[in-house]
């Protein structure tokens, strides 16, 4: 499931870069820090219909910090996609490396970016597109090479989560700040969308719209003894939702709640297990291609370093189920994921990821008999 905004969404957005990665100074004096962070990727792909050499998520990041008055500090971020093998998508997988929607057919895009100042004290205030708040908790397992991201909520209708403002967020305004061992994220999403509806085969659905209006959203975040996390968010979008083929147009709120559980602070540490739980209302959209009154989602990462860390073996679950009331509402999409890295140093790996089918079901009550999908890939870190 795909969209395309009508509208321009040339914003940039903000946060997380990848996991070990070591940003250069490319610029420093006693005011000015200019860095440089990012990494590339490709992998071989293989399932039962094709196998093809493909891009994930590579990306090239700049950042800028400038030290002025009373102890703040300016800040500016820039990430940009980049393709590295081209292809025609045939394989739709979810997870970190999907595009923004005005960016699907683009070698080189936005993928984040933001301005703003931070403070010891005070804060940070950053606007721009940016990671969403409720990111903070639902995005901690989203650390897949290639596989994975497919039932937390974040990449909702087929999109990097930029119009609910539950990923990368366009338009946000957000405020980022720690309390002791409580850290918050607060977000407001100016954003006016219209978006036209596509299903997972790339074909446009004739007659069906949607307009994404204003949302806000928060992400909280607690550290207990013993290495462990406890993560809530919520986020709410206003969605306007037309299909012309059903003569129906309704209003709803589109929500997203999320809670989390961890052990650790990444996938860097020797072991590292994370579970996120998610309630939504009008987010996700099954195959029928109409959105899901009610749903949840699981998922789950659990991974473990051996050999001085040279290793690093992972796995994992993922499930989305349509739990949508007074309907034959049994779509569910779930599998197992498994997956190897071997680390010849901490900025140059090779990995190779697998997913496996479970007890998918379509919106029918049919049998859901996706491919399995094997991955194989290298990634270098900068």
């Amino acid at each position: 499931m795909t969209i395309t905004a009508k509208s321009s969404c040339s914003a940039i957005a903000l946060m997380c870069v990848a996991a070990n990665a070591q940003a250069v100074d490319i610029y420093k004096d006693d005011k000015n820090l200019a860095t440089l962070t990012g990494h590339y990727q490709v992998q071989y792909v293989s399932s039962d219909s094709s196998n093809e050499i493909v891009d994930s998520n590579s990306r090239i990041a700049f950042g800028f910090n400038k030290h002025i008055p009373k102890e703040w500090t300016a800040v500016g971020y820039l990430e940009l996609g980049v393709e590295l093998a081209e292809n025609n998508n045939s394989l739709v997988v979810q997870g970190n490396g999907i595009k923004g929607s005005s960016s699907k057919d683009d070698s080189v895009w936005l993928r984040q970016g933001y301005v703003g100042a931070k403070h010891e004290d005070y804060g940070s205030i950053t606007i721009g597109k940016q990671w969403g708040s409720i990111y903070t908790v639902s995005g901690q397992a989203d650390i897949w090479h290639y596989l994975g991201g497919d039932a937390a909520g974040i990449y909702n209708l087929g999109s990097d989560g930029g119009f609910s403002g539950t990923g990368r967020a366009e338009q946000a305004i957000q405020y980022n700040n720690k309390f002791g061992d409580l850290a918050l994220s607060l977000q407001y999403q100016a954003t006016e969308e219209d978006i036209s509806v596509y299903n997972q085969f790339g074909e446009e659905i004739d007659g069906v719209s949607a307009l994404y209006d204003d949302s806000f959203g928060f992400g909280l975040k607690y550290s207990l003894p013993w290495n462990i996390t406890l993560g809530a968010g919520y986020n709410e979008a206003y969605l306007e939702f037309e299909d012309s083929n059903a003569n129906q147009t309704f209003d709803v709120d589109d929500t997203l709640t999320a809670f989390s559980i961890s052990y650790g602070s990444g996938k860097s540490d020797k072991v590292y297990v994370v579970a996120i739980f998610t309630e939504a209302e009008f987010h996700e959209i099954n195959d029928q291609n109409g959105l899901m009154e009610e749903s949840t989602g699981l998922e789950v990462w659990a991974s473990y370093r051996f050999m001085d860390d040279k290793f690093m073996s992972y796995g994992g679950y993922n499930a989305l189920e349509d739990d949508s009331s007074g309907e034959d509402n049994s779509y569910k999409r779930s599998h197992y994921l498994l997956g190897l890295a071997y680390y010849y140093d901490p900025s140059f790996y090779v990995f190779t990821e697998a997913q496996l089918e479970d007890d998918s079901k379509f919106a029918d009550g049919s049998t859901n008999d996706r491919d399995d999908i094997f991955a194989l890939g290298i990634r270098y870190q900068f």
